[in-house]
């Protein structure tokens, strides 16, 4: 994964954790799957996330709901959809897919209405 700063030219280490990342001119590279929370920390503090093309893709079905909601938080409107129909089409664990509303069960007797309009 490149991560871009938003400082142009930027070129120092900064670490997180027991994450560093080594920025060199702006930009930085880091290998394996960067930790939810840092990755959440620096798409909200500007900085360009962007995948290698030879990663593989996000896959939800190895992620914990938290993992999957940070990607989430990042992805492109594309990558969203992808891993949310992934995720229908896996676990489909509603914290993160939702469940679809239930329709409540009708209680007690049903009542006949009148179709033919008179008061009798």
């Amino acid at each position: 994964m490149k991560i871009h700063s938003p400082a142009k030219g930027y070129t120092a280490t900064d670490v997180y954790g027991t994450t560093s990342l080594h920025f060199e001119d702006g930009v930085a590279t880091f290998e394996g799957d960067l930790p939810p929370g840092i990755r959440q920390y620096l798409a909200g503090a500007g900085y360009e996330l962007v995948a290698d093309e030879d990663a593989e893709p996000f896959d939800p079905s190895k992620r914990s709901v938290n993992d999957v909601r940070a990607h989430l938080e990042t992805a492109s409107p594309e990558e969203a959809e992808r891993v949310l129909e992934a995720e229908r089409n896996g676990k489909a664990r509603s914290s993160l897919i939702g469940s679809a509303p239930v329709e409540p069960e009708p209680q007690g007797e049903p009542v006949e209405e009148n179709e033919g309009g008179d008061d009798q």
